[in-house]
C-alpha cells in the first residue's frame, strides 16, 4: 500500500513531527510505500531521523505563521493550495493522513476526503472560534476516519456523528530494562517541551520560586526553545532562579540517566510524548493532570498527578519526589511497566488493522 503523510512542516521539531516520523518508519519496516509531504517547509534538514526508504517533498518554502497579517497568511495558503493541486495531479498514493486540521482542510479543498485518515494530536477542545469549529465537524464527516490519541476525544467525535477511533502514540525507543541510574544519585530535574504557554513553563517557575529554599543543590534542566523564550528567561531572572532553573534549548539527544524525576507541566496536552519518553527511560513523573494526555499515561498510582495549574501542589509534588528516594523508585518501576503498553508492535497492530479496512 503507498501512503503519503501530510504535515504542515515536518522540519520543525515538535511532537507531531516526532510521532509523523515514528509512525512513517514502523509502516516502512512493514513493507508500505511512505511519502512524507510538508506544506511549507522551513528547515532544508528535518529534525527527526527517517528510514531513507521514506520519501520527503516539501511543497512551499518558508514558514508558516499563524500570528502573520491575515493578507500574507491568506496569500501563503493560496499557494500552498496552489502547490498542492499540482502534487496530486501526479500521486499514485492509496491512502492520505493528514495530520491535523490544517493538511486536512487542504486535502478536503482539494477533493481528496474521501481517500483522507485525520489524526488528531491535540485535545478536542483546542479550538474555541465557532466558524472554526463548525469547518472542522465537516470536513471530518467527510474523512474515511479521524483517528484520536485517548478514548475521551473519541467519543467526543462519535458524539457529532464522525468516525473516530482511539489509536495512542507509540514509544519512540526501545524501553529500558531499569530505571533511571540518576534516580538515586542524581539531583536533577528533567522538563522538555516547546517553551509556548501550552507548556506552563510559567507555572513551574512560579511553583519553584515557592521553594527555591528548600531545593539546594537541585537543578531544573528545561529542553526545548520557542516563543517564550525571553519571557521565561525574565520570569526565571525576576524569582531569583537562575541557580536552580536551566533553559537548555533544543536537543534531541538527552542522557536521561542523568536525572532523578521529571516534571510535566503542560495546561493541556493531546497524550504527551515527553510522558511517555520519561516512563519509557525510567524516569518518574509529576504532572499536572491536564485534559487529556497525562490522566490516561499516569492513572493508577503511575506517576503523581495534581489538579490542573495549581501552583501550590505542584510546589509540593515537587518537594515530594526530591526528598523521597523510595517514591522516586516506585514510580519509575511502575512508569516502565506503563509504557510497554505502548511498544511498537502493540500500537502497529492497531494501525494495520485500521489500514487494511480501509
Amino acid at each position: 500500500m503507498k501512503i503519503s503523510f501530510f504535515i504542515t512542516d515536518m522540519s520543525q521539531g515538535g511532537g507531531m513531527e516526532r510521532v509523523t516520523a515514528n509512525l512513517s518508519n514502523q509502516l516502512v519496516s512493514r513493507g508500505y510505500d511512505i511519502k512524507v509531504v510538508s506544506l511549507i517547509q522551513e528547515n532544508p534538514n528535518l529534525t527527526y531521523l527517517l528510514d531513507n526508504n521514506v520519501e520527503t517533498l516539501g511543497l512551499l518554502k518558508g514558514k508558516y505563521n499563524r500570528q502573520q497579517q491575515m493578507a500574507k497568511r491568506l496569500l501563503t495558503q493560496f499557494l500552498i493550495l496552489r502547490k498542492l493541486k499540482n502534487f496530486l495531479k501526479s500521486d499514485s498514493s492509496d491512502l492520505f493522513i493528514a495530520q491535523g486540521l490544517l493538511p486536512a482542510l487542504f486535502l478536503w479543498l482539494c477533493g481528496y476526503a474521501n481517500k483522507t485518515i485525520v489524526c488528531e494530536h491535540f485535545k478536542y477542545e483546542l479550538y474555541t472560534n465557532y466558524f472554526v469549529l463548525k469547518l472542522r465537524l465537516m470536513i471530518y464527516k467527510s474523512m474515511k476516519n479521524v483517528v484520536t490519541l485517548t478514548d475521551e476525544d473519541a467519543n467526543k467525535f462519535i458524539r457529532k456523528g464522525i468516525d473516530a477511533k482511539t489509536i495512542p502514540n507509540m514509544v519512540p525507543f526501545k524501553i529500558n530494562d531499569e530505571i533511571s541510574k540518576g534516580i538515586s544519585c542524581s539531583r536533577r530535574i528533567l522538563c522538555v517541551g516547546r517553551l509556548e504557554n501550552q507548556k506552563g513553563f510559567d507555572l513551574l517557575i512560579n511553583a519553584v520560586a515557592t521553594i527555591k529554599d528548600r531545593m539546594d543543590g537541585w537543578e531544573i534542566h528545561i529542553y526545548g526553545d520557542g516563543s517564550q523564550k525571553e519571557y521565561l528567561t525574565g520570569l526565571i531572572e525576576n524569582n531569583q532562579c537562575g541557580h536552580i532553573i536551566k533553559l537548555m534549548g533544543y536537543s534531541n539527544d538527552i542522557d536521561y540517566d542523568r536525572y532523578a524525576f521529571s516534571v510535566v507541566p503542560s495546561r493541556f496536552e493531546g497524550f504527551s510524548m515527553a510522558i511517555l519518553e520519561f516512563m519509557a527511560k525510567g524516569v518518574p513523573v509529576v504532572s499536572f493532570d491536564c485534559p487529556e494526555g497525562p490522566g490516561v499515561l499516569l492513572k493508577g498510582e503511575v506517576g503523581i498527578l495534581i489538579p490542573p495549574e495549581d501552583v501550590d501542589k505542584l510546589s509540593n509534588a515537587i518537594l515530594s519526589m526530591a526528598e523521597n528516594l523510595e517514591l522516586r523508585e516506585k514510580y519509575a518501576k511502575r512508569g516502565l511497566q506503563r509504557a510497554s503498553k505502548y511498544a511498537p508492535d502493540y500500537i502497529m497492530k492497531q494501525w494495520e488493522k485500521l489500514l487494511a479496512s480501509e
